[in-house]
């Protein structure tokens, strides 16, 4: 339930206090509408750039939204290339937060997991080529960058 309050605290821009406060069936109805919109997604990217909190975020809650980013991008139309690197700058800001390499498995197997589950190994390395490979290696913007991070996260 904490996850869920901090990946909507994310996206919408709310303070945290708001979101308590709000029924837990208007939080998951308004999360499920997000993963389900492309806009929406494109709008938690905007709105995440502006939260300096993500460092303090759950592991889960870092999953679903590296998720939610990365299942959009395949959506963005060819010629809207601003979408693009606003998903990709939003997930590098999240994927920047995470510090050691357990974090980042945990993240990785929890990505697209329903119930905040874990994943199998299995998941762990479909979800590093979706993120990593084919999303921020593929991002102009964001490629080196990625490759820094690993490189610090793994030395």
């Amino acid at each position: 339930m904490i996850s869920l309050m901090l990946r909507v605290q994310a996206i919408s821009g709310e303070d945290l206090v708001d979101i308590v406060a709000k029924p837990i069936l208007d939080l998951r109805k308004y999360w499920d509408e997000a993963r389900e919109s492309y806009q929406a997604a494109i709008n938690a990217a905007s709105q995440l750039a502006t939260n300096g909190e993500i460092a303090t975020y759950t592991p889960e809650a870092k999953a679903e939204l590296l998720h939610l980013f990365s299942k959009n991008v395949s959506r963005v139309p060819r010629q809207n290339g601003d979408d693009h690197r606003q998903l990709a700058s939003a997930a590098f800001s999240v994927v920047n937060t995470v510090k050691t390499h357990r974090e980042f498995t945990e993240i990785l197997r929890r990505m697209g997991q329903a119930g905040g589950a874990k994943g199998s190994v299995v998941d762990l390395k479909n979800n590093y080529v979706s993120l990593v490979l084919r999303f921020l290696y593929q991002s102009p913007n964001k490629a080196q960058d990625t490759e820094q991070w690993l490189s610090t996260l793994y030395s």
